[in-house]
């Protein structure tokens, strides 16, 4: 069983709604101009086809290209969400563990944002050392584990599909690495998440079961919320005078993705990073784990920015 206590993290989220209702509105943003942009797509597409035979063929098109035109944008703003979303949530939490007051309302907003500014004015700062962490979180399964043992099927694509899976449940821990970053003293961010990475490579097997419970518990709230949200999105495109085609499953993916970014990722998160900071922190490194990351150039990028 997990070592994780929800109720504590939800409790702990609680203090920080001012940025969970900021986080819910960004997301519930960037979910809503997908479905704009996948709309006015479709829209111009049956306009400009409705001189042919077939328009909803034409309009199918147009939502395709709203909706990658849309992703390719969400994917350019990436690190400035980074910066200004997840990080200050971050810091708010961090505040509030260490026992420091944080303002209400708006205010704690504020406040977040320019803690984060002060700590990193530059947001490709902040987001390649995210990227690092991740990237070393990724390997860990690979690195520590005999993978291909563990499986009963041993195809390569299953070991491969196996990898990638562990891969992405222990790069969700990046945001309490950062965390972690955040909470440190010796104002080296770099030096911070490289023990942290470390800490993390040495107490693997242990952390990694918690780990994998949070990532369950985020993926099973995803699927609740989208179990629910597909009744009134199927029943909205209905009332559409085309046929919707797969567009009302996607609609009700980005809309279940925004109660997941901003409700059980967080609590998650605050789960994780109090089993961190209570049972992990200052955990000695293990050589022969260091010495299997130092393979990895996000790990090597990690010691040079940190003096080590």
């Amino acid at each position: 069983m997990w070592e994780v206590n929800l109720l504590a993290a939800v409790r702990t989220i609680e203090k920080t709604m001012p940025m969970v209702v900021y986080r819910f509105l960004v997301s519930l943003a960037v979910g809503l101009a997908c479905m704009l942009s996948v709309l006015a797509g479709a829209g111009i597409g049956f306009a400009a086809g409705s001189y042919g035979k077939n328009p909803g063929s034409i309009a199918s098109i147009g939502a395709f290209i709203g909706f990658a035109a849309c992703a390719w944008l969400i994917y350019s703003v990436r690190h400035s969400l980074l910066h200004a979303v997840r990080a200050s949530h971050l810091l708010a939490l961090v505040e509030n563990r260490e026992g420091r007051s944080l303002p209400p309302g708006r205010a704690q907003i504020d406040y977040a944002k320019q803690q984060i500014t002060e700590r990193f004015p530059q947001v490709s700062d902040l987001a390649q050392l995210d990227g690092d962490l991740r990237a070393c979180l990724r390997a860990l399964p690979s690195l520590t584990d005999d993978i291909a043992a563990l499986l009963p099927i041993k195809h390569p694509y299953a070991v491969k599909a196996a990898q990638l899976l562990l891969g992405q449940m222990a790069a969700s821990l990046g945001d309490v690495l950062l965390a972690v970053v955040l909470r440190g003293k010796d104002g080296n961010a770099w030096r911070t998440g490289l023990t942290a990475v470390d800490a993390c490579a040495a107490q693997w097997s242990r952390l990694s079961k918690n780990v994998a419970w949070m990532y369950g518990f985020m993926y099973a709230g995803w699927l609740a919320a989208f179990l629910v949200i597909q009744a009134p999105v199927f029943s909205i495109a209905a009332a559409l005078p085309m046929a919707a085609g797969i567009w009302p499953l996607i609609f009700a993916l980005v809309l279940s993705w925004v109660l997941k970014a901003a409700f059980f990722e967080p609590i998650a998160t605050a789960a994780l990073m109090e089993y961190y900071f209570n049972q992990m922190d200052g955990q000695a490194a293990d050589v022969n784990c260091q010495a299997r990351l130092a393979q990895l150039d996000a790990y090597r990028d990690l010691q040079a920015k940190a003096g080590s």
